[in-house]
């Protein structure tokens, strides 16, 4: 249990990476339901209407990752194809594009702060 995993595929980097991603993708898609929640406890709607308007915004956030299983359910021999050739375009490219992300951040984060520097 010692460091001898370090680097190695599936090894502790990749479950730490795996987990850092899933905290801030899940903090990310939290807020805007806490904003609703918010929102609900705010007003002056009777607790009823708050829980149906709650449910229509549980369904608005679930209804990509449902219509996504719905596709992937019934067109899984057409999209297997294109998913492969997306899957080999993205393991080619993706280096690449995650350079000009970090890139891009860090002269943002440049020029935002330099104002407040200088």
């Amino acid at each position: 249990m010692g460091g001898d995993d370090v680097g190695k595929p599936g090894g502790s980097f990749a479950l730490v990476g795996l987990a850092l991603t899933a905290t801030t993708l899940e903090v990310a898609t939290m807020l805007p339901y806490l904003a609703a929640v918010g929102l609900l406890t705010t007003s002056a709607v009777t607790w009823p209407a708050s829980g149906a308007v709650l449910a229509g915004c549980c369904l608005v956030m679930i209804l990509p990752a449902l219509l996504l299983l719905f596709l992937r359910l019934v067109a899984a021999r057409w999209a297997d194809p294109l998913l492969t050739k997306l899957d080999v375009w993205l393991s080619r490219n993706s280096t690449n594009t995650l350079s000009w992300i970090l890139g891009i951040m860090g002269v943002l984060l440049v020029v935002n702060t330099a104002g407040e520097v200088l």
